[in-house]
């Protein structure tokens, strides 16, 4: 078996200088389709930009992606040097399609990329990275006032190898990321709306409009649709006799028993409807969203039987 801290030992006595004789060749850094960082617990940081160095006169590196979305350029780390992802650093991929390319009405990031290192075989490791498995796989969403998110994982090691040089790469976590702008977006044609029920009591929340099943959302037994992209979907609770709705919770919120939801991104939402022979101090419910449940914990509730489990001085009037 190879050792993997072997290999960054051996990878780490050249990278730096590596670096330094290509970077310092290019041009000043200029703006890429990619920018941010990936994260790897086996080698850290992965670099899609120089316009992640904050220092100024950063020198040109970073990753493209065209108007076909085949990728292309470099990404850095600096533990095991530069991550290619242009065709010509691909061939002889282990399977599959080499390529490394985003499709934008899906946003999938699929084929292989490649550690520069990885090329001369140093202690067995090969140096590639796969962007999409059975499992797993990066994707990149569509976006947002210019930008969009990358997510998901790649992975760089044998398909069994516990001892893998690259292991998993996260591209989107806790305060850290990488993000796309023009044709490093996805654009999916559809995203995924799902309604879920809670509460001590019942009842119904319906969409007005119909998802691509050619219904509408009836939750009741319909409770998830897909909806065009940028499609407008209004959701309407209507509680059962014997109960009452309590608020909305997840991409929805507020107490009114109607959500507007714009789908740009995949949504889930849930409406809370309560029992009206239980007050809502008593019923099990954070009924106000504050984290607290029902008498004496929640500084809403003056008693089990008070029916509102909102502080007093908030409550609408």
């Amino acid at each position: 078996m190879r050792s993997k801290s072997k290999i960054l030992l051996v990878l780490s006595l050249i990278l730096f200088a590596g670096f330094f004789a290509f970077v310092y060749a290019q041009a000043s850094c200029q703006n890429h389709s990619l920018s941010g960082y990936a994260w790897s617990s086996n080698i850290g940081w992965i670099s899609f930009s120089c316009k992640n160095d904050i220092t100024g006169g950063a020198p040109n590196y970073g990753v493209d992606v065209d108007l076909a979305g085949l990728l292309s350029g470099y990404a850095w780390s600096s533990n095991i040097g530069w991550i290619g992802f242009n065709q010509s650093d691909l061939s002889g991929c282990p399977s599959g399609t080499c390529e490394a390319k985003l499709a934008s009405a899906t946003g999938q990031v699929s084929g292989w990329a490649r550690a520069v290192a990885g090329t001369a075989g140093s202690g067995g490791w090969d140096g590639w990275i796969k962007l999409r498995g059975t499992n797993y796989g990066a994707l990149a969403d569509a976006p947002i006032a210019g930008t969009c998110d990358w997510s998901g994982y790649a992975w760089g090691g044998d398909d069994n190898s516990q001892d893998a040089v690259t292991g998993w790469v996260n591209f989107k976590g806790t305060n850290y990321g990488v993000k796309g702008t023009g044709s490093g977006c996805g654009s999916p044609s559809a995203y995924n709306l799902s309604v879920a029920k809670s509460g001590s009591g019942t009842g119904v929340v319906t969409g007005d409009i119909n998802g691509n099943d050619g219904t509408p959302i009836n939750c009741g037994a319909d409770c998830d649709d897909d909806y065009a992209s940028g499609a407008s979907v209004v959701l309407t609770a209507a509680p059962d006799t014997g109960s009452t709705f309590a608020n909305w919770s997840g991409d929805c919120s507020g107490t009114l028993s109607t959500c507007a939801i714009t789908m740009n991104a995949n949504k889930a939402v849930s409406a809370i409807f309560n029992s009206s022979s239980s007050s809502q101090c008593s019923d099990g419910v954070d009924n106000d969203g504050d984290g607290l449940i029902d008498f004496p914990a929640d500084p809403g509730c003056s008693s089990a039987s008070d029916n509102d489990e909102r502080t007093p001085r908030f409550r609408e009037i």
